[in-house]
This record gives structure tokens, sequence and C-alpha cells, in this order.
């Protein structure tokens, strides 16, 4: 089977960081009978000619400079697509993610490019006056792709594991950088396995953090609906309580680069129908992080 998902980007404003330079015009020094005859573009703080007399004068001036920040954003990146294999007729089973790109003989991608396609990512650029957010998911019913009418039952779809990673900026941090997705991922655990204090929280696989079920949405001639569910979250946290930290500024990431971090649960034997079968994600972020 294989699921593209479609990407819902509830939050992307520009973001633009700049400065700007005010001057008023300089104060000079009123003019005296010693400073008679003295060019405008002459140095006053040393002897100056008056009318063939050497004497001492000065000017002093004043000016201003400024600088202004905008906002930052929020951003939204990646659109993999959830591909878990054609399956035989079969039992009542579970059918795992197959990650797209090259994998080593464990099943886990490891090249940058296949990492990125495998995963998203949330960018936070807003000041610390606007800060933490949180990410949920739904799916839609699985349609066959040939007639767009036969829906495959599936019970949910469980988000089991995640690899979280860094964004580190390969240029130097910008606009364009920001919008353009110019950074790589990098493991987020230190030499030890420890995360930083400023990672978003509610990580998936993380021994506090169970897996997340996901039914799709639509009616399969049971009562049971669709659900959103939310897979990632950053605490706001406190500026001035370092026991407290803020998570989730700049660049992070949920990557499924290991076979089966996700899995879909199909119905029984009886249930299943032969076909090519496509459903849609939708993830949305929201500036309402969990209490």
């Amino acid at each position: 089977m294989s699921l593209m998902r479609k990407l819902t980007q509830a939050l992307a404003l520009s973001a633009v960081a700049c400065s700007t330079f005010a001057s008023t015009t300089p104060a000079f020094a009123a003019r005296s009978a010693a400073l008679d005859g003295v060019g405008s573009s002459a140095i006053l703080n040393s002897s100056a000619a008056a009318n063939g007399n050497s004497t001492d004068g000065y000017a002093s001036g004043q000016s201003q400079a400024g600088v202004a920040f905008e906002e930052g954003s929020l951003y939204l990146y990646g659109n993999p697509s959830f591909n878990f294999g054609t399956h035989l007729w079969s039992a009542d089973k579970t059918w795992d993610l197959l990650p797209s790109g090259a994998a080593n003989s464990s099943g886990t991608v490891t090249k940058q490019n296949d990492i990125k396609a495998n995963s998203i990512a949330v960018g936070d650029f807003r000041s610390y006056n606007k800060r933490g957010w949180s990410l949920n998911v739904n799916v839609t019913k699985f349609v066959n792709v040939k007639n767009s009418k036969e829906v495959q039952p599936i019970r949910a779809m469980i988000f089991h594991h995640a690899s979280l990673m860094n964004g580190k900026f390969n240029v130097p941090v910008s606009d364009e950088a920001i919008q353009k997705s110019m950074f790589d991922f990098h493991d987020a655990h230190d030499s030890q396995g420890n995360l930083p204090s400023d990672a978003p929280a509610n990580i998936l696989g993380s021994d506090s953090h169970p897996d997340i079920s996901v039914v799709p949405k639509g009616d399969y001639g049971s009562p049971v609906k669709g659900n959103e569910a939310v897979i990632w979250n950053a605490n706001p946290g406190d500026v001035n309580d370092p026991s407290n930290p803020v998570q989730g500024k700049s660049v992070w990431g949920l990557s499924f680069v290991d076979k089966g971090d996700v899995q879909l649960i199909p119905v029984n034997q009886i249930d299943q129908l032969p076909g090519d079968y496509r459903a849609q994600l939708t993830w949305t972020l929201s500036t309402t992080p969990l209490p």
C-alpha cells in the first residue's frame, strides 16, 4: 500500500530582520571671531587659522543611531509520503512504514536528502515574547486509486517512533535561508544520548511518551470516526527561569527514517479489499501549546 500526504501549513508568515539608521542635523558650535574664515570641512579640534591669527577652536555635534527588528515567524517544513508497501491478502497484522530513499541493512535512512524527505519540521523564529507551539495530525479514509469510490477499512495509523533532529543552517541565517530550508538535520542527542533542554517536548518513542493512534476519518459501516492527535509540543517555558527553558526555537524535525516508525493496522482478513489505496495526512501547526 502507498500513502500520499497533503501538507497543510497553518502558519507560514514571512520573516524579515533588518536595521534602519536615522540621523539628525548636526549641531555646530556657534560662530565666533576666532572661527571666522575656517571652512566647514576643516578639523576644528586643532589649531584654527582666523584672519591670519593662530588660535584654538572646536565644534561639537550630535547624531542618532537606530535599529529595528521585525517579528519572526513560525514555519512548517516537509511533505514526506508514507509508503506501507504491498501485502498479500492476509490475516490481521501490522504493516510497517517503508522510508523513502537509500537505507542501510537495518532499514534506517541515513543520507541528508533522504532524511529531510522523510521528515516533518517546525521552524520557530518568533521573539521570546511569542513562544510555544503544538503539531497535530489526522488522516483521511483510504480510497481506491482506480475508482475513487472503494474504501479500504483501516483500524488506525500508529505513530510509534521518530528521530528527533536539530536543524543546523549551512549558510548565514537570513530570511532567504529560513524560507528556502537551507539547513541540514543532525541528531539532537549528545554523545551520552541526552537531549538539550530547549528541545520540543512529547517526543515520539521516548520513555514517557506512548504510541499515538490516529483513526482515519470516515465511516466504514461502524460508529468509529476519525480523530486528530497532537504528536509534538514545545513548552513555552519562562525566559526568567533556567529550570523551565523555552522550547522549540529555531528548527527541529521529527524524522521517520526507520522501518516501522509509523505502522498501519488493517482490519481482519475477511474485510480486507484487494487494490491500491491512498489517503492524505494533514498536519496542523498551532501557536497554542499543550497546557
